[in-house]
């Protein structure tokens, strides 16, 4: 499989998700957390080289819409 891919892991601030985001920047992927929980996401963006991103739902032009 070709490296680094780009991910989108919604709902990847924190528990499986956070899992999720982890092992795909280990892997050396680019990773896009999508969650609402700002503060948790932001954390984990820091440590792990990933990307934050808070989507809003009510505009599915978003780009961090699922």
């Amino acid at each position: 499989m070709a490296h680094p891919r780009v991910v989108r892991v919604t709902g990847g601030a924190q528990g499986i998700g956070a899992a999720i985001v982890r092992r795909f920047a280990a892997a050396g992927d680019h990773v896009v957390i999508a969650d609402t929980d700002v503060e948790q996401g932001t954390h984990l963006a820091g440590t792990t080289g990933s990307r934050f991103v808070r989507p809003d739902g009510a505009r599915p032009d978003d780009p961090a819409h699922p």
